[in-house]
């Protein structure tokens, strides 16, 4: 029977070519762009989701007060990973991770030729146990115990070393430190706010050394890695009571708190300062959801509106099929099956363009989004999902109104397009849709500003 249906609905888009190339290019760019902005804001939300252990781990912010001006920070003082350490149980490991310079800028000499970097930082040699790093070479149980020793990303070595093994080979940083390679690193995904492209052994400056451990230098961002049931706002408000007691009283008051791992991205918009990659905005996120409802609404709006529009040139089909025997319930499922099946090739248009289109796209919403999404699992499954609620929602008014076709009305030629409740209902998804324009045209406005807000924002 479904085969029937299937057949009958493909005879059908031949037969109306015109009809069926409208509605499927409407619904191609209005999928096509609804899926767009889905892959932007499960990108938003996926950050820092590719570190083993990233549920368990917080980093540790500063907010401090000084002759009445407050600052917050994502980073913390030089002591606070071994005081928290000592101090409290719940924490399995506390690492610290130091941008270069405050900002991760250096200059590099190897092999005999200079490089300026940006994502240059020093760490601890535990920060392995709390984030996770893919070594290609090199071993992440001894690659920064020593001082003098640095770990480089596999894009860095690469530049500059060509295909040479890096490890064992030295590089300068700043004309006055020098680091021997101990292990590579497969490159961050973008998706992170600390895309180390070289991570040289913390004990090898003078912040690492404990004798310079203070808390009056806040620029070190402190990673905890907490045992598993440990409560991170008791540990919050444990840590506010320990350092009340461990801070020397003068003009600065510290306030501490602890912000998962998987939260930084989104729900950090309010740092001031040393804080180097642009964050994103749990607001801007929310918009793009409802952003992308209203382009899938817009989609089903136009299908509706054309199905109903060739009420008239189906009715004497629908008449007929009634006449010899056909239930209502038959009719609306071959017009299920009609809409699914237009609905399909709409998705596999949309696709291609969204291919076509990537680059575009990465270039107006800054982002460096690939073709990988093809492979995986969670974006087919997305898209069946689609095509299901697409196919329901779209297909759900042409498949009652058209299979209610009375045959006797039909034939007496009572029935309008523009009738009875059917011509308010059309009238009805012409107004919806204007609204819908509407709201998608401020949404697009608020989204744009919130962009260039982030793009042009000072990082501290």
């Amino acid at each position: 029977m479904l085969s029937n249906y299937f057949k009958l609905a493909l005879r059908h888009l031949r037969k109306n070519k015109t009809f069926s190339i409208i509605n499927l290019l409407g619904l191609a760019f209005g999928l096509a762009a609804a899926i767009a902005v889905l892959l932007y804001v499960q990108d938003e939300i996926s950050y820092e989701k590719f570190h083993a252990k990233a549920e368990r781990v917080v980093r540790v912010e500063a907010e401090y007060s000084y002759d009445n001006q407050s600052r917050k920070l994502g980073t913390a003082p030089n002591i606070m990973a071994s005081f928290l350490q000592e101090k409290l149980p719940e924490v399995e490991t506390a690492t610290r991770v130091y941008a270069n310079n405050f900002t991760g800028a250096a200059n590099v000499r190897a092999d005999d030729k200079n490089y300026a970097e940006n994502q240059m930082y020093w760490a601890d040699p535990n920060v392995f146990n709390v984030l996770t790093f893919n070594m290609l070479s090199g071993s992440a149980t001894d690659a920064l115990v020593r001082p003098n020793t640095a770990i480089v990303s596999a894009s860095t070595a690469r530049r500059y070393f060509g295909d040479d093994d890096p490890v064992g080979k030295t590089i300068r940083v700043d004309n006055y430190v020098d680091l021997e390679i101990t292990g590579v690193f497969a490159d961050f995904p973008a998706n992170t706010h600390s895309p180390f492209d070289i991570l040289g052994a913390f004990q090898s400056i003078r912040f690492g050394k404990p004798e310079n451990y203070s808390w009056g230098n806040a620029s070190f961002y402190t990673y905890l890695l907490l045992k598993p049931g440990a409560d991170r706002l008791a540990l919050q408000s444990k840590i506010g009571e320990l350092t009340k007691k461990a801070i020397p009283v003068d003009r600065t008051q510290f306030a501490f708190t602890l912000k998962p791992l998987l939260d930084v991205h989104l729900y950090s918009g309010d740092m001031t300062a040393f804080d180097k990659q642009p964050y994103g905005d749990i607001r801007q996120v929310r918009i793009l959801v409802g952003l992308a409802i209203l382009l899938l609404l817009i989609a089903c709006i136009n299908y509706m509106n054309l199905a109903t529009a060739q009420s008239q040139h189906r009715a004497k089909e629908v008449s007929l099929s009634k006449t010899l025997g056909a239930q209502s319930r038959h009719l609306a499922m071959k017009f299920y099956v009609e809409t699914a099946l237009l609905t399909l090739l709409g998705i596999g248009s949309s696709i291609l363009l969204l291919w076509v289109g990537l680059p575009f796209f990465n270039e107006l919403a800054d982002k460096k989004l690939d073709t990988g999404f093809l492979a995986k699992p969670w974006f087919w499954a997305g898209i069946v999902g689609i095509w299901f609620l697409v196919t329901l929602v779209a297909g759900a008014y042409p498949a009652i109104f058209l299979s209610s076709f009375s045959p006797i009305k039909v034939l007496r030629q009572s029935f309008g397009a523009g009738a009875g409740s059917a011509g308010w209902f059309r009238k009805g998804l012409v107004v919806f849709q204007f609204c819908i324009s509407t709201a998608l045209i401020v949404s697009t406005l608020i989204f744009y500003k919130q962009l260039n807000f982030i793009r042009d924002k000072k990082l501290g």
